[in-house]
């Protein structure tokens, strides 16, 4: 009969084995998919816009994109899937295997507005995507008419406050940003009517029928209105930005104004479908720093009044979880209902 010890130094025996097995087969199993992260990539990725070539983020997201080509050896191409605020693109990414080859340059809208402007996006931002890296962030520009008798922000709240008013706003679309940024405008002035909201499909017709007079005012991306700022035809009262841009340094910001909580601005960056690779995510992230230090690119950045700057996956996961919930307060406080 075995004694006691013996039986014990046995199991403890077996014990040991089982888990040297284990161990083996969990590591055996970790080593696939460790050398496919680090021989990442090895062919052609693709990186979706949920918008048409041409705009700011399309402008950037080239230019990286290119970069990105030179610093891996492997191309790194731009579809444009305009439609549905960009949810189509991104609905595309989130199906997509989570192995790198397939990105996407996330928008304010579909990122952080769209799950609580609209019922069924197709996605789920938070479960679907990993953040990557911010790559763009320009402020919006409170403009109207040049031929409009308000010259400051002040003169704005003023005439909003004086009986039958009739202030109107533009934008380029229910949900956007530019929209959601107007109505928060509208709700601090404190005005003696109510103030309409005009929505346009997209920005050129919006700009085109503020600078005839048309509507009161307008928020647009600092891009879009460069050239009617130097011809004289708007003029910028203010822009959206928690802090002043250092490309327009002598335009105050409205929070800068009035002492509000207002930051509203267009950002984009790229996202990975969920459960990619941390190390991928890391490769990716630390060659985007690369490209959007390089000249070219900082120059583009400049032209297009973008104030980004270089952000972790983590620090940029932060970023997109806390403009979701702001905008998600926004929505519910001014009382928009979901469509």
């Amino acid at each position: 009969m075995r004694t006691l010890y013996q039986r014990t130094n046995t199991f403890d025996n077996t014990r040991r084995s089982i888990l040297k097995y284990a161990s083996g087969t969990v590591v055996a199993a970790a080593l696939p998919s460790f050398a496919f992260a680090q021989s990442y990539p090895e062919k052609p990725s693709k990186i979706l816009l949920g918008y048409s070539a041409g705009g700011t983020a399309d402008t950037m997201l080239r230019l990286v994109a290119q970069q990105l080509t030179i610093e891996f050896g492997q191309p790194f191409v731009v579809e444009n899937k305009p439609g549905a605020s960009g949810n189509i693109a991104a609905t595309q990414v989130a199906r997509s295997p989570a192995d790198g080859y397939s990105l996407l340059l996330g928008n304010t809208a579909e990122m952080a507005v769209n799950s609580s402007f609209m019922k069924h996006t197709g996605f789920d931002v938070e479960k679907d995507f990993a953040p990557v890296a911010l790559v763009y962030d320009v402020p919006l520009a409170l403009v109207v008419s040049a031929a409009s008798p308000f010259k400051t922000l002040d003169d704005l709240i003023a005439a909003a406050k004086k009986p039958n008013s009739n202030i109107t706003f533009a934008s380029a679309g229910q949900g956007s940003p530019g929209h959601l940024a107007g109505e928060e405008l509208a709700r601090s002035m404190n005005a003696s009517t109510s103030i309409t909201h005009v929505p346009y499909k997209g920005a050129a017709p919006a700009l085109v029928d503020v600078i005839a007079g048309h509507v009161t005012y307008y928020f647009s991306g600092v891009t879009a209105i460069t050239q009617f700022v130097k011809s004289g035809q708007v003029r910028v009262l203010a822009l959206s930005s928690q802090k002043r841009s250092r490309f327009m340094k002598d335009v105050p910001t409205i929070a800068e104004l009035t002492g509000a909580d207002f930051s509203f601005t267009l950002w984009g960056g790229v996202f990975a479908p969920a459960k990619t690779d941390r190390l991928i995510i890391e490769a990716l992230n630390k060659k985007i720093g690369t490209a959007m230090a390089q000249p070219n690119i900082k120059a583009a950045m400049e032209r297009e009044g973008s104030d980004a700057n270089p952000m972790s996956p983590d620090e940029f996961s932060a970023f997109v979880k806390s403009e979701s919930e702001r905008y998600r307060l926004l929505v519910e406080n001014l009382g928009i209902k979901p469509e």
